[in-house]
């Protein structure tokens, strides 16, 4: 069969030479059967489950629909329960490192302590919110579970009057020592972020 579209390949480009068709369109056969591989290989791997599917799962379990956590963790858990369980991003800001809601890409009506409540905070190992920041801005809390490798401090409280006010910098280059530095900077970042 390869052998008449070789042939058939060879009429159409002007009667060139069959042997060079044919090694066309067995490099295009080759490569066609390595995707074919490729995906077969994909669809016989089982699929992990999203990171934090498990803690969305235990936070439902416990009866915690509404918390705050960092930015990865907040976002997934939300999309994870399908809306049930809603998590406000928030982050060390400022100079003084106080805890506020995540400036970029988050729904700031979930900040707002007349309309939502939160009263457990997500840990998770790194250096996004530490427990010793989170006692300082919202003082004991009432339980502490361990998850994982998560720590869940839960309050009898709404946690959301006593974030650090959200804060966006103003649009623009930021400037260092009289010259513009690119956003993909890392100190240009952090300088953004002591702005707040």
């Amino acid at each position: 069969m390869l052998a008449l579209f070789g042939a058939d390949y060879a009429g159409v480009t002007g009667g060139g030479n069959v042997a060079i068709a044919l090694v066309h369109l067995a490099g295009v056969a080759l490569v066609i059967a390595c995707y074919a591989a490729l995906l077969a290989v994909a669809a016989a791997t089982p699929q992990r489950m999203p990171q934090n599917v498990h803690l969305a799962t235990w936070l439902r379990r416990h009866h915690l629909r509404s918390g705050l956590a960092p930015y990865w963790q907040a976002s997934s858990v939300t999309v994870d329960s399908g809306g049930s369980i809603t998590m406000l991003a928030v982050n060390a800001r400022g100079k003084h490192h106080s805890l506020a809601s995540y400036p970029w890409e988050a729904d700031e009506q979930l900040a707002d302590p007349a309309a939502h409540t939160a009263n457990f905070v997500v840990i998770v190992p790194g250096p996004d919110i530490s427990r010793k920041l989170t006692v300082r801005t919202f003082g004991q809390p009432a339980r502490t579970y361990r998850f994982e490798s998560y720590v869940i401090m839960v309050w009898d409280k709404n946690l959301l009057g006593q974030l650090s006010p959200a804060c966006t910098p103003a649009p623009g280059p930021e400037k260092r020592r009289g010259r513009s530095v690119p956003l993909g900077d890392g100190a240009a970042w952090r300088a953004i972020s002591e702005q707040c």
